[in-house]
């Protein structure tokens, strides 16, 4: 029996350069080469111009006038909507776009099951559609949508949607754990999002260290510059490095976001401003030489005054596959991810203390990081390599449409 697939996002890249949710992306070409037909449907931005090169037909729908639509993409949907309340009267049309949306790309993609990504607005947005349909449906959680909107109201909002559902599934434990509830009857799986290993692998360690000594060592980040992701305590952990660590060391910070300022700032304040570069964002594209160039990854992630925290932290599992020995803190779905002393150094969030010793660990002792990262590695080419995530999803979709009844009961 052929699959074809709706997924339904609150957002999608919209272009070859956009960094929006490209997981999605990954996982939609991937399902493609597998045989299944997945058609998208996400929100539009304020551009115009959607120009991605994809075998994977996606459609964007509007909710407001074009200049004004801001709801989705930038820092992201919660991050939009705290820094600009206003944006909360945009909410309604968005999720008619939406359900209008779906019920179009129903008549007119035919599919035989429907995946939301994110509970909320997505899933809500495709149970609201099973209420006079019958279509097989996938509700799948990331991470924020999980731990970050947990009012009374919106977890019954959830609980809905999941309940409309034919199956939900999480990319962690611990993503499942913040929404389960007796009251969830439906069947759930764990089923992480990839990366592309062998992408990661071919980074060019030269090609970004053309100015620096062979002896040199960098930390990297990347990611948002926001709360949940704890750069401050990252900053404050290199500022606090040995005086001879500090001189043969350098952190890279990739990625932006409003906190950037302030970061900026504090490294001004700690006076460590000549070994610490803010890159910006960065193309995808250019990840992979980023990862080649340094010889330690951080990922301080702490759980943000909001709730909100790693579902899962795949940058550290493309970390993984660049061969990159890791640091991560005990938050979210992170503990998951990483085994402490054999895939990763996993520590304490918000502090820099037990931070800073993790990182002087990794950088003088050479044997333990490429022991680390040769485990690592192989552990995401096992276990995230897009190809076996999408032939996980491609199984569910088999099940889920020819023996529902085969599927694990809710835990």
């Amino acid at each position: 029996m052929s699959i074809r697939v709706l997924f339904v996002a609150s957002s999608y890249p919209r272009f070859e350069a956009d960094s929006a949710s490209i997981f999605l992306r990954y996982l939609a070409e991937n399902l493609h080469l597998l045989g299944v037909s997945v058609t998208v449907l996400a929100p539009a931005g304020t551009s115009r111009q959607h120009t991605l090169d994809s075998p994977v037909k996606v459609h964007y729908f509007g909710y407001f006038p074009r200049r004004w639509q801001r709801v989705a993409y930038g820092s992201g949907a919660l991050l939009n909507l705290k820094r600009n309340p206003s944006l909360w009267l945009q909410v309604p049309a968005f999720m008619v776009g939406m359900s209008l949306g779906i019920r179009r790309l129903v008549k007119q993609a035919k599919p035989n099951i429907l995946h939301a990504h994110w509970i909320v607005p997505a899933g809500l947005a495709c149970g609201v559609n099973n209420m006079v349909s019958t279509l097989p449906t996938i509700v799948t959680g990331h991470g924020a949508d999980a731990f970050a909107l947990n009012s009374p109201w919106l977890m019954k909002l959830k609980h809905f949607a999941i309940n409309q559902s034919t199956v939900w599934t999480t990319n962690t434990n611990a993503t499942a754990a913040i929404i389960s509830s007796p009251s969830l009857k439906t069947p759930r799986e764990v089923i992480p999002m990839g990366v592309d290993v062998k992408r990661f692998m071919s980074g060019n360690r030269n090609r970004l260290r053309n100015d620096l000594s062979a002896d040199v060592k960098i930390i990297l980040f990347v990611g948002r510059l926001v709360e949940k992701k704890g750069v401050t305590h990252l900053i404050r952990a290199v500022s606090e490095l040995s005086q001879a660590d500090r001189a043969n060391t350098r952190l890279w910070i990739v990625g932006d976001g409003e906190d950037r300022p302030a970061l900026e700032h504090q490294v001004d304040e700690l006076n460590i401003r000549a070994i610490v570069k803010f890159w910006g964002k960065v193309d995808n594209s250019s990840l992979p030489d980023f990862f080649a160039a340094a010889d330690v990854f951080a990922a301080p992630s702490i759980e943000a005054s909001s709730g909100d925290t790693e579902g899962q932290g795949v940058v550290i599992i493309e970390a993984f596959s660049a061969g990159l020995p890791a640091i991560g803190t005990k938050v979210g779905g992170i503990p998951e991810v990483i085994t402490h002393n054999k895939t990763g150094l996993l520590i304490e969030p918000a502090g820099h203390t037990n931070l800073k010793h993790a990182l002087a660990q990794l950088l003088n002792n050479d044997q333990l990081a490429k022991q680390i990262a040769i485990t690592a590695q192989q552990h995401a080419k096992e276990n995230y390599d897009w190809p076996v995530i999408a032939g996980r999803f491609k199984d569910l979709y088999q099940r889920v449409m020819t023996t529902p009844n085969s599927l694990p009961p809710q835990p």
